[in-house]
């Protein structure tokens, strides 16, 4: 998707959702993709400031003649920037996930079958359900790949992807914000999903998982749910931001 994308002035959103703001995409980009994992089912897909019914808190529209619409209505030769939105769901609940997607028309590309990007185990268990469902063509891509690539989208277009984080209770700003210049490698990936991968990063095309567990979000999920009787993760995580770890 990131070669259809214009990244000039891209940024993370302030909204919840945190969706990274394109303002100056002007190619409309119907696709999405999506990671399934043993949890949690994630997708990403791109959608106009047009349909938007919320705007950026500080939209930008650059392009002479043209200028940023925030009313719902068609989309236009003269539509100016939009977002990328990453949304969840339970992987147990993939037919929401797959009305929502036939909801927004994501899966819609004229006459012609589309070809979907899909990541996880997910993209196995569930490529019967999916391309029946969508008509659509799952096309079944590395995870660890796709993650690396993603993280390089990230910290080389988007500004303030790279941070600390302090402990200290009574610092006001616990997010330091840490530059990475053109090189930011070599670095390790914690990837937590369902089980966490360490991964050691040396480019973009050489890496290698170099430990890892299978105790993760499976293992949080499973053992919230015998604790609390809680079956839906964002509840979880709503309970753990009041919890006491000592």
């Amino acid at each position: 998707m990131s070669q259809d994308l214009n990244v000039q002035g891209a940024r993370i959103s302030a909204e919840n959702s945190r969706p990274i703001e394109l303002p100056h995409q002007h190619d409309i980009i119907k696709h999405f993709s999506m990671d399934i994992g043993g949890s949690l089912a994630k997708l990403v897909y791109f959608e106009p400031y047009s349909s938007v019914t919320s705007p950026p808190t500080t939209p930008t529209a650059s392009r002479e003649s043209s200028t940023v619409s925030f009313s719902q209505g068609a989309v236009t030769e003269d539509t100016v920037g939009g977002r990328l939105n990453f949304i969840k769901f339970q992987t147990k609940d993939m037919d929401d996930c797959l009305k929502f997607i036939l909801a927004k028309s994501l899966h819609m590309q004229g006459l012609r079958r589309k070809t979907v990007n899909v990541t996880g185990g997910g993209a196995y268990k569930y490529a019967d359900l999916i391309e029946k469902t969508l008509g659509v063509t799952l096309q079944k891509e590395d995870e660890m790949a796709s993650l690396i690539g993603g993280l390089s989208f990230l910290l080389k277009n988007i500004p303030n992807e790279s941070f600390s984080y302090s402990i200290d209770k009574d610092d006001p700003s616990p997010r330091h914000y840490v530059p990475v210049g053109d090189n930011p490698f070599p670095y390790l990936v914690v990837n937590i999903g369902s089980g966490v991968s360490i991964v050691k990063v040396e480019s973009e095309d050489k890496y290698q998982r170099i430990d890892g567990t299978s105790l993760g979000g499976g293992t949080f999920f499973g053992l919230c749910s015998l604790i609390t009787g809680l079956r839906d993760f964002d509840e979880m995580l709503k309970l753990s931001t009041t919890g006491d770890s000592n």
